[in-house]
């Protein structure tokens, strides 16, 4: 999570300058950045309400120092509530941050199903590509999860697409399985359909 020591932007610091003059909540660190990614949304609302009437919107695009946006912390941090609010107040799902990675990325990189599901039902491009040519799927690939596997997929992600290392998401599933001998989920189950999935879109069989 953000801190007043770590703000270094201009729209930051413009906002760290804000909750140090406004008493909403003294004791709760109120920049956008770190209430969107501690989802204390009952502030945030207080803050975005309160900047409204002075004509100084929140922008929950704006980057904080590593290039992340409120919206973007929410999603990474599995912060639904702050994520819709910031999605419905004009936050952009498709914007990137640190690393060159969306909202999506950040939400399958760090698990945090709901977020996933919400961004992609928004329209997230399932195909992104970040700095190092990854799209939501090879992060997903890599985490062993049959939903963030799935979900990437039925948005538009092929398993086929190489990043800049020309490692695609299939030859990740595949060292899941091979390698370490598992696929981290559940059950054997989870584990065909995804042999499925390959079959059905690749034709090839992970073995």
């Amino acid at each position: 999570p953000r801190t007043f020591h770590s703000t270094m932007t201009y729209e930051a610091a413009k906002d760290a300058k804000y909750v140090f003059n406004n008493d909403l909540h003294p004791q709760v660190d109120q920049s956008p950045w770190t209430l969107c990614s501690t989802g204390n949304q009952v502030v945030l609302k207080k803050l975005h309400e309160k900047r409204v009437g002075e004509e100084n919107p929140i922008d929950y695009n704006a980057p904080d120092d590593i290039g992340n946006s409120p919206l973007i912390w929410a999603a990474r941090n599995g912060r639904l509530e702050c994520l819709k609010w910031a999605h419905e107040h004009a936050g952009d799902i498709g914007a990137t941050g640190y690393l060159g990675m969306t909202a999506l990325h950040h939400a399958i990189n760090t698990m945090t199903e709901e977020c996933m599901e919400y961004l992609i039902s928004n329209g997230a491009d399932c195909a992104a590509k970040d700095e190092n040519g990854n799209t939501p799927l090879h992060l997903g690939a890599c985490r062993g999860v049959l939903n963030l596997v799935t979900a990437p997929i039925d948005g538009g992600c092929a398993v086929d697409v190489a990043n800049f290392q020309g490692i695609t998401p299939l030859m990740l599933a595949r060292q899941i399985i091979v390698l370490q001998g598992y696929l981290a989920i559940e059950n054997d189950y989870g584990s065909r359909l995804l042999r499925s999935y390959a079959e059905e879109l690749q034709g090839v069989l992970l073995e």
